[in-house]
């Protein structure tokens, strides 16, 4: 499943890249440090950052956030190397629901670190991870 996440997520960004004159940069990015009870934080996930650099694409590695098909994020730019990638999500829950769920990336493409945040609304829980990522 693995693989098929990964081949999904460069194909997606070879597509992007093929039909635009200057191409979205993506960055395969692992977290090596979370704290997260719930499971709201991937273990891993894809960062596609339009030219623009108004909206992102992340790809998920786990089922519980998504279900490896991309989000669209709105971008922020904060300085010249650094985004901040914010989105809301209804994720399903184990009992056939959803739970709205905000994240927040904090992406240093210069140090290709990153920090993720979910907070899931009405629970007053937040989840957070951060990692390194590499270009794809």
């Amino acid at each position: 499943m693995k693989q098929v996440f990964k081949a999904a997520a460069v194909m997606v960004a070879m597509t992007l890249g093929s039909q635009a004159i200057a191409a979205p940069s993506t960055y395969s990015c692992e977290i090596t440090s979370k704290a997260s009870r719930g499971g709201f934080i991937p273990s891993e996930m894809y960062i596609v950052i339009e030219p623009d650099a108004t909206t992102a694409d992340l790809y998920f590695s786990n089922d519980r956030p998504g279900t490896h098909k991309p989000f669209t994020a709105k971008a922020v730019k904060i300085s010249d190397q650094k985004y901040r990638l914010k989105l809301t999500l209804d994720v399903p829950t184990s009992s056939d629901g959803t739970i709205k769920t905000a994240y927040t990336v904090r992406f240093d493409q210069g140090r290709q670190t990153f920090t993720i945040s979910a907070t899931v609304h009405g629970y007053d829980n937040r989840e957070s991870g951060n990692g390194r990522c590499k270009p794809v």
